[in-house]
């Protein structure tokens, strides 16, 4: 018999397995093969079969949030195991009468899918929960943090908009009793829930910052309190298939409970959605965009795909590598950069507009031609500071901006309710992505009645035609979207 030695972040399995097909067996519930595999020289000198092994023969050892998948292979072959959990419950961090108590926030009443998503989570201690962008994930967070007794926790975000955005709604959500901490954006104010940037948490790689006493000693300050961690929750955790992302979560070993949230957690590749699951366990409530706007919680959207390039004008552009295409077809285009003014022009019309680049140099010329244009204008990018980036915020929903320019900053996460015009000015080809983006504006607000989302679809190189498919595949798999095909002919201006 096997004993399955259930840990955080490893479970182990004892005696070591020596049997070929019991390991094969775990190996592939355990492995994966990476994006790309087959372009890796190990693998074309046949040196690599292109899997990842999540499994370790030497330590014997795979990530505990696929355990559930070890014992159904277990059973399945009817191989004899015992379950030995070595795990220890935190024990409860505030006072018990809180933890119930929401008339302590205002009298918030969750919605009926927030209490299910809250209620799964309580039961399971782990997993992941989807819920569609604008359907109030933070608030989720918080209140299962609270109901499990406020342990010593961590909330990861990934960028600096969304370290004050969620601080703010855990200060709103929890007892005034409960210190809601901060990490990141040049701040080390670690509480009992603390929202921390993952990237302000990251260890020395190079060999310049190893050999820097500050960097170190920083360092072993980080990992006395990851190790110090009993609940963890991955905010948009569809990127936890970051390298870095992947390590600390794994590193957090005694978080004992383990949760992630996103309303796109499984629109990226299959080793994506393995790691996820593998630092985090499997999906424990769902309720996507569709649901959400049939039941009035989210906005409807109109999609308006606006076709360029499809024309023989575009034929020596046709095998240009995407290096070359880029610039060329879209961040220096002048007549892609009218067809996005004349989208703005036309469905602006009062509404607070947003749109979206990738690319620094896109988004100066784009200011410059909608300022030309006379529309008052601002461009925020990842070296905007955070204090201006909230004052432009304050302009736009004041309507003291006529259009927002901003690159992938504003891609996830940041909520501005009131936005009912965007712009998908940078392409892209992520799909996970792509429904990120038009979350920025699928949030009720008043006096709003749907979002107007146009994407500009790039047919005049192969590479960019792909990315635009891969878009139109994620609208369509995602549901709930009135897409609608918006002719070149119809933006003319006269």
């Amino acid at each position: 018999m096997y004993i399955i030695e259930r840990n955080n972040s490893y479970s182990r399995i004892t005696p070591d397995i020596k049997d070929k097909k019991v390991l094969e067996l775990i190996e592939s519930v355990t492995s994966f093969r990476p994006p790309g595999y087959y372009r890796m020289p190990s693998f074309r000198a046949g040196h690599w079969d292109g899997y990842r092994r999540l499994f370790s023969q030497i330590k014997q050892r795979f990530p505990s949030g696929l355990i559930h998948r070890v014992l159904y292979v277990f059973e399945e072959a009817g191989i004899p195991y015992q379950v030995k959990d070595e795990r220890i419950c935190p024990s409860p961090g505030v006072p018990e009468e809180f933890v119930y108590d929401w008339s302590l926030e205002g009298n918030w009443e969750p919605r009926y899918y927030q209490d299910d998503a809250i209620a799964a989570a309580l039961s399971s201690g782990t997993g992941v929960i989807w819920i569609g962008t604008g359907g109030g994930k933070t608030s989720i967070a918080a209140a299962i943090w609270k109901g499990l007794g406020g342990p010593k926790g961590a909330v990861f975000v990934h960028r600096k908009t969304l370290l004050k955005q969620l601080a703010t709604e855990f200060i709103k959500r929890l007892p005034k009793e409960v210190y809601v901490g901060t990490i990141g954006d040049g701040v080390w104010d670690p509480g009992d829930i603390t929202i921390c940037i993952i990237n302000s948490v990251f260890p020395p790689t190079t060999e310049k910052q190893k050999k820097n006493k500050s960097r170190v000693e920083k360092w072993k300050q980080t990992l006395e309190w990851i190790h110090s961690l009993e609940f963890i929750y991955s905010d948009e955790c569809h990127l936890v298939s970051n390298n870095l992302w992947w390590k600390i979560l794994m590193e957090c070993k005694n978080a004992y409970y383990r949760f992630a949230g996103s309303g796109t957690p499984f629109h990226r590749d299959d080793a994506a959605q393995h790691l996820l699951v593998a630092a985090t366990g499997p999906l424990i409530y769902k309720k996507p965009y569709e649901e959400l706007k049939k039941e009035g919680y989210c906005c409807g959207t109109r999609l308006y795909v606006v076709p360029y390039g499809d024309s023989r004008e575009f034929r020596q552009y046709e095998d240009l590598e995407w290096r070359s295409a880029y610039p060329s077809l879209i961040v220096n285009n002048t007549d892609r950069h009218r067809i996005v003014l004349n989208a703005l022009e036309r469905f602006r019309n009062g509404r607070m507009a947003l749109v979206l680049v990738t690319a620094i140099d896109h988004g100066n010329n784009l200011e410059a031609i909608f300022r030309d244009a006379g529309l008052n204008t601002v461009f925020i990018s990842g070296v905007t500071g955070t204090l201006e980036r909230e004052d432009v915020f304050k302009d736009l929903e004041k309507g003291r901006l006529d259009v927002l320019i901003s690159s992938s900053i504003m891609d996830t996460g940041v909520d501005i309710p009131g936005l009912s015009l965007i712009i998908n000015a940078g392409a892209g080809k992520a799909k996970s992505k792509a429904i990120q983006k038009i979350g920025r504006g699928v949030r009720v607000a008043e006096g709003k009645e749907d979002l107007i989302y146009v994407d500009v679809f790039d047919y005049g190189n192969k590479t960019l035609r792909e990315h635009s498919m891969n878009r139109l595949r994620a609208y369509e798999k995602e549901g709930g979207y009135e897409i609608i095909t918006l002719e070149l002919s119809e933006l003319d201006q006269e």
